[in-house]
Parts: structure tokens; C-alpha cells; sequence
């Protein structure tokens, strides 16, 4: 025969049962938000990545005098000789390497800012700054 004493521990192991598979459970779904963010926001760099390659290419293709304005959303670094655009973890490559920010195309990497910037072909080259 039961006690009613141990009727009442016993509700109390299940309840505490049950709450352990609950936040087992939530740092599961916690783990599991925090990687989909994470990819989302690298799929997010990349899109902006992929679209600047595809307009510093089409500008280049179009000759002399193309201009076009993008804005960007993340800071970027641009490497003409590897012919390589780097974004946060995200990279993608270019097909040309006569890229500059400012007058003639050295090779040398550089960065341009956040916000809107211009995209113009120049003397059979890129130039890109920001506005």
C-alpha cells in the first residue's frame, strides 16, 4: 500500500522529468536558430557579393564611359590580382582584375564602405567608390 507522501515525490520526479526533456529540448531549437542566422546572414553577404562581380563585370563588358550605382550593405574588400571579393566569411571571384577605387589599376587590394557606391568603366578599367 501506498503512502500519500510517496505519491507526491513521485509527481514531483515526473514534473522534473518533464521539465529537463523541456530544456533539453529549447537548447536544441536554441542551437539550432542560432546556426540557420548564422547561414542566412553568410547567403545574405554572398547575394551582395555575387551581385557586385556581376556589375563590375557587366560594366567592364558594356566599354567605355558605363556607369552604375549599387548600394551595399556590408563593407567589402576587393583584390584585383586574385580577382577575388571578400565579405565577412563570404568570397566570390571575379572574371576581370582591372579593378581600382582610384586611378590607375595597381593590383592592390582595397575596401570600399557600406552605403551607395559607383561603379563606372574608365580607360578600359573599373573604378569603384563610394558616393
Amino acid at each position: 500500500m501506498k503512502q500519500k507522501g510517496q505519491a507526491g515525490i513521485e509527481a514531483l520526479f515526473a514534473i522534473g522529468v518533464i521539465v529537463i526533456l523541456f530544456i533539453g529540448i529549447y537548447a536544441v531549437y536554441n542551437d539550432k536558430s542560432r546556426n540557420l542566422l548564422a547561414v542566412e546572414q553568410e547567403l545574405r553577404q554572398r547575394e551582395v557579393c555575387v551581385g557586385l562581380a556581376n556589375d563590375i563585370v557587366s560594366v567592364f563588358t558594356l566599354g567605355e564611359g558605363t556607369e552604375k550605382t549599387r548600394r551595399l550593405e556590408y563593407n567589402v574588400t576587393i583584390q584585383p590580382q586574385q580577382q577575388r571579393i571578400n565579405l565577412g566569411k563570404s568570397f566570390c571571384t571575379l572574371t576581370i582584375g582591372l579593378v581600382s577605387s582610384e586611378g590607375p589599376v595597381t593590383g592592390t587590394p582595397f575596401n570600399i564602405g557600406e552605403g551607395i557606391v559607383k561603379i563606372k568603366n574608365v580607360n578600359q578599367s573599373v573604378r569603384i567608390q563610394n558616393e
